[in-house]
């Protein structure tokens, strides 16, 4: 009983960091458009926020999360060893280019290796 306990803290503590994982995303992302001059109604609402078809979203599936940025996938963080990996193509991860632990990496990193199109 107590082993499934620890594991609801685990994926608790994981949907925690995602969440600010997500939340950096949205900052980094939103800086970037800015400094390349994207700044009208396309991009940004009135509010200031992005708009869905540029927010860094986070979506749960069976053994992945997904982080998606807009209508695009571009990360699967596993559930089993908390790693961030570069994605084949939608709901495959690529397993060769595992970036980190989601708990160590960098979001500004991360941000810079989705425009990285050698990644």
């Amino acid at each position: 009983m107590e082993q499934i306990q620890e594991n609801k803290n685990y994926v608790l503590d994981l949907k925690d960091r995602l969440n600010e994982v997500i939340k950096g995303l949205n900052e980094e992302e939103a800086k970037r458009l800015k400094e390349e001059g994207f700044i009208n109604e396309c991009f940004f609402k009135p509010d200031g926020t992005l708009t869905d078809n540029y927010k860094v979203t986070l979506k749960e599936k069976k053994k992945y999360f997904y982080i998606d940025f807009g209508t695009s996938g571009a990360f699967m963080v596993s559930k089993e060893d908390f790693n961030i990996f570069n994605i084949k193509g939608y709901g495959t991860p690529n397993l060769n280019k595992c970036y980190a632990s989601v708990f160590l990496i960098n979001i500004e990193l991360l941000h810079k290796l989705r425009w990285d199109y050698r990644r």
